[in-house]
């Protein structure tokens, strides 16, 4: 579920901040857009991972999720106005390759939907890294996480009482035996997050 696993990170962070305290205000101007763009990404690329783990195997929603850098190559040109060598060029060609490969419907039942919301997820996921890079110069690195971790915690708990499509999935109060595992998925989420 979406709002423990954030929820989770949420509350680590802020168990954490009196003890190693780190900036929540943007050091200039501009940077609550940036840090927006992030959550939002992230929250997509999330959707459209959870949306796939629903309809096909775990194995193919995580490799099309894993193709972020691949986008990432294609992207940065584009956003971050970098030069893009041939290399990186072919390697990125060679990984949308493997990514035909993964979605053949031969293989697997995968419908075109569930190639597109792969797809989307890598994507997203490409724009949430990217984006990391120009939040450097605004946040300090926990203050994005958290942001992050807040909205998704918020997304969650908004698919916990609306009925949305595949975001959904009701109200589910953890047993005791859960406990540990959604901290310790909220825990590795956070440290996930960190070493973006």
């Amino acid at each position: 579920n979406v709002f423990y696993r954030s929820i989770t990170m949420t509350l680590l962070l802020l168990f954490i901040y009196p003890f190693k305290p780190y900036r929540l205000k943007s050091y200039k101007q501009g940077g609550f857009k940036k840090l927006a763009f992030r959550v939002v990404v992230g929250g997509l690329a999330m959707l459209a991972f959870f949306y796939n783990i629903e309809k096909i195997s775990l194995a193919t929603a995580t490799a099309f999720s894993q193709c972020a850098p691949i986008y990432t190559v294609l992207l940065s040109p584009l956003l971050l106005k970098e030069k893009l060598k041939r290399s990186a060029l072919i390697s990125a060609c060679i990984g949308l390759v493997g990514v035909v490969l993964i979605s053949d419907p031969s293989v697997e039942n995968v419908g075109l939907v569930e190639i597109i919301m792969g797809i989307l997820s890598g994507i997203f996921v490409s724009l949430a890294y990217i984006t990391l890079r120009d939040l450097r110069e605004y946040y300090d690195k926990q203050a994005v996480i958290l942001a992050f971790a807040f909205g998704m915690s918020l997304l969650g708990l908004i698919g916990m009482f609306v009925d949305i499509p595949f975001l959904s999935t009701g109200i589910h109060i953890p047993r005791k035996e859960d406990i540990l595992w959604i901290s310790l998925i909220g825990i590795s989420g956070t440290l996930g997050q960190y070493f973006l």
